[in-house]
């Protein structure tokens, strides 16, 4: 922490079979009158995180991970502000991938991004509305990418301090396209509960 207005931190961790080390940063940028800004920004660095796909001569188009790891350098800012019953998130991330086979560079995306913004409404202690819009521009093998935008809606009702209740249905807002998880679906609707202990 450095003057109330700066938090920083690094790390190293492991994901998957390889090592990762991180470091961020988040700004206090306003905090006057119930209104709060702040900015965080994410560099990542993953060695060896992720491998690099082959296709299967046995099955045509057939795609699975192969030996060779990727590294994969990750990073971001997001930003969010709060006012009153008001919250107010916006955040992108960028990947990129190294050590691509050369066999694969011509045909493979190196980079990818996601979106995502998100407002939330306290209209009661109890009761919280929020909306929130996710774009994924997709990276990978050019022929077989598609790129994912969904809008989401949710109700949330807190009648303990530990327990909520929500409904939320969200929306893919692209065409259908039964061979990518981003798009194999139209609509889902989730009931729940979240419970903290």
């Amino acid at each position: 922490m450095f003057n109330d207005v700066f938090l920083g931190q690094v790390g190293f961790l492991k994901e998957n079979e390889g090592f990762n080390t991180y470091a961020m940063g988040r700004w206090d940028l306003l905090d006057r009158g119930g209104l709060t800004v702040n900015v965080s920004g994410l560099v990542n660095w993953g060695f060896g995180v992720a491998r690099a796909p082959v296709l299967d001569p046995e099955g045509p188009g057939e795609i699975h991970p192969g030996g060779r790891r990727l590294d994969r350098l990750r990073y971001g800012i997001a930003a969010n502000a709060r006012w009153k019953g008001w919250d107010v998130y916006g955040a992108v991330i960028w990947d990129r991938v190294y050590k691509v086979p050369g066999e694969l560079a011509r045909d493979f995306d190196l980079s990818a991004a996601g979106l995502t913004l998100e407002v939330d409404y306290l209209v009661h202690e109890t009761l919280m509305l929020s909306t929130r819009f996710d774009q994924l521009w997709a990276g990978g093998l050019r022929d077989s990418k598609e790129d994912g935008t969904v809008l989401s809606a949710q109700i949330r009702f807190s009648p303990w301090q530990n327990i909520a209740f929500f409904v939320r249905d969200s929306v893919n807002l692209r065409k259908f396209h039964e061979d990518n998880p981003l798009r194999n679906w139209r609509n889902q609707l989730f009931v729940g509960i979240d419970w903290d202990f």
